[in-house]
This record gives C-alpha cells, structure tokens and sequence, in this order.
C-alpha cells in the first residue's frame, strides 16, 4: 500500500508540473502576442501618419497651385514669391515621396 500512496503522489507532482508548464508557456505566448500587436500597432500608426503628411503637402500644393493660377496681381511681389518657392519646394517633395524617398 505504501507504494500506491508513494505512485499516487508521483502522479499528482507530475500532474501538477505538466500543469505549472502548460500556464507558463501559455503566458509566454501571451507575451509574445502582446509584443507583436504592440510592433504592428506601431508600424499601423507610423504608416497613417505618413500617408497623412503626403496629403498633407499634396492638399497644401494644390491650395498654392490654384491660388497662383487665379490671382494675377499680387499686393507684394514678395508674396508671390514666398509662394512660388513654397510650391516649388512641395513639388520637389511630390517627386521625392513618389520614388520612393522619405519626407521629411
């Protein structure tokens, strides 16, 4: 008899063991998880905003395009000036972000 209780308790150490193992690789795979939501949350987020900078100065060029084209006289020659760099520079942007190159 003195075996089976010694058997019986082999079994529930090993029982219990197997159990402790199966939680912790479980939390490992938790941890992992989380890890991978947390680096692909962050590409996500980094992905929208520059998708949104390119807007952005897309919206800005054509604002500065448009205003260029329909004013002919400007108050201050400096003004329009100011503008034209401004949209030379965007347009230069534009070039950049489309093969490739990052805005920055």
């Amino acid at each position: 008899m003195a075996k089976k209780k010694k058997s019986k308790g082999l079994n529930l150490d090993i029982d219990r063991h197997i159990k402790n193992k199966i939680d912790y690789y479980k939390g490992v795979q938790d941890v992992l998880n989380a890890h991978n939501t947390k680096s692909e949350s962050v590409y996500l987020r980094k992905k929208w905003i520059e998708k949104q900078k390119q807007n952005n100065y897309a919206n800005e060029y054509e604002r500065i395009r448009a205003h260029l084209d329909t004013i002919s006289v400007f108050p201050h020659t400096q003004d329009r000036e100011r503008m034209e760099k401004r949209r030379d520079k965007l347009l230069d942007l534009g070039i950049k972000a489309t093969s490739g190159n990052q805005i920055s």
